[in-house]
């Protein structure tokens, strides 16, 4: 899989059904690929992969959750303690 398109899915998975635990994402990405399990090398390239959309401002992560940046009408995550989906300068955990 190409980093193109794995950005690519991470941040459609991430915009679908943020915030989503890294475990949820993970398996989300493995059916995508008809991969059978998540091992050492696979989950190094998804995690270097956030930490790329993390550093460019794509997407929000906070411990093993991550959502994406942008408006999201009606939702509201005031019980988790961070505010879903605003600017790029709030996404970090609280």
């Amino acid at each position: 899989m190409w980093p193109a398109s794995l950005d690519a899915a991470i941040l459609h998975v991430v915009d679908v059904e943020g915030p989503v635990p890294f475990q949820v994402l993970a398996d989300r990405l493995l059916t995508a690929a008809d991969v059978g399990r998540l091992g050492f090398r696979i989950r190094a390239r998804i995690e270097g992969q956030l930490d790329q959309l993390h550093d460019a401002g794509d997407l929000v992560r906070c411990v093993d959750f991550f959502w994406a940046i942008g408006p999201l009408p009606g939702a509201s995550f005031a019980g988790l303690g961070v505010r879903a989906r605003e600017d790029p300068a709030t996404r970090s955990c609280p």
